[in-house]
């Protein structure tokens, strides 16, 4: 489900939307794919939608909503919104005045099934509960300023949202043991030397792969997710790949609004 080419980062704006194939999630609408696995089908999308769809998908999917309203298996869609469906479950999936727009996060080949589903899908508030510090890794925890929620943690992994205050920064880089995603919903976030995430920045990246430091001017928030429980490991970057050297060269271009 995992095994996809390292995707770090892709500006999601700048891709073309594409007609989605018949026999598959919403075909007919139009979709940009951000990471797929080739042997086993699992892979990530942006779908843009206006019609009514119903079947089951035999994979399931973590749903985030991202623009438009709608409804799916009763259940109001409204940005910022989140609903996992497990492996075969049954959806009835409509836009109100369109277009939806969904990042939406496949476990296998997003086929559709005519058969029938089991009727479970959960839907998880982000706007609900309380944003807390997170701790990647016992004793170590990220700098003031950052947040999480987290809305699904299984045996496929973790999802969750995490939200970074205006000038909030890890001046360390980083690793993950775990297959890590993410979706830029709002903000900007410098990425070490890999550069300035803006709203809609995917990246998808293997374990062990070393990232950061991360600085973000305005605040962002962003939809995550893991194939496991997120623990990470730090060092100290040097010469010009620490966080200041980077927040300088990275901003050089977007200087700091002026104060009177």
């Amino acid at each position: 489900m995992w095994k996809r080419g390292e995707v770090d980062f892709v500006q999601t704006r700048q891709l073309a939307w594409e007609r989605v194939p018949d026999g598959l999630f919403c075909a007919g609408e139009t979709r940009k794919v951000l990471s797929a696995d080739p042997e086993h089908g699992a892979c990530t999308w942006l779908v843009q939608l206006r019609n009514r769809h119903e079947g089951t998908l035999p994979a399931g999917a973590d749903v985030y909503v991202l623009e438009g309203a709608g409804t799916l298996n009763g259940i109001t869609l409204e940005p910022d919104g989140y609903v996992f469906l497990p492996r075969g479950a049954r959806f009835s999936l409509a836009p109100d005045i369109g277009p939806l727009i969904l990042y939406i996060a496949f476990f296998g080949e997003p086929e559709v099934s005519a058969e029938a589903g089991t009727d479970n899908a959960v839907a998880v508030g982000t706007a609900d509960g309380t944003w807390v510090s997170p701790t990647w890794t016992e004793g170590d925890t990220l700098q003031f300023g950052a947040f999480v929620k987290v809305l699904r943690s299984d045996s496929l992994g973790e999802a969750y949202v995490t939200f970074m205050r205006p000038g909030w920064s890890s001046p360390l880089e980083e690793r993950h043991p775990n297959y890590e995603e993410s979706f830029r919903i709002y903000g900007d976030l410098m990425q070490g030397a890999r550069g300035l995430m803006h709203a809609g920045a995917y990246s998808f990246r293997g374990p062990g792969i070393w990232h950061a430091p991360l600085y973000t001017r305005t605040g962002t928030m962003s939809f995550i997710r893991t194939s496991g429980p997120t623990v990470t490991d730090y060092h100290e970057p040097t010469g010009d790949r620490s966080c200041a050297a980077l927040v300088a060269r990275t901003y050089r271009q977007f200087p700091a609004p002026s104060v009177s």
